[in-house]
């Protein structure tokens, strides 16, 4: 499946264009490689975070409704656009 890029808003406020080549089901979770937060360690003897500047992988995890009902004019265009 081939499909337009979304735009997703990061954690830090850019917007990053992910592709969606794979069919999306309601507990699909997309990874996205260096697109997470930043990983960080604990420094014990000072109690402080050191952040090492490597962003770890951001996950999407999608939430799909489906629709209820859909009247008998709309189902007919849905199965003429998918025969296509």
């Amino acid at each position: 499946m081939n499909s337009s890029p979304i735009d997703i808003c990061t954690l830090d406020g850019r917007k990053i264009k992910v592709s969606m080549d794979e069919i999306i089901s309601p507990k699909s979770i997309k990874v996205v490689s260096g697109e997470g937060m930043l990983s960080c360690d604990m420094d014990r003897m000072n109690e402080n975070y050191i952040y090492d500047g490597k962003k770890r992988d951001l996950f999407i995890k999608f939430n799909i409704k489906f629709l209820e009902y859909i009247n008998g004019k709309k189902k007919n265009k849905i199965v003429k656009l998918l025969s296509e």
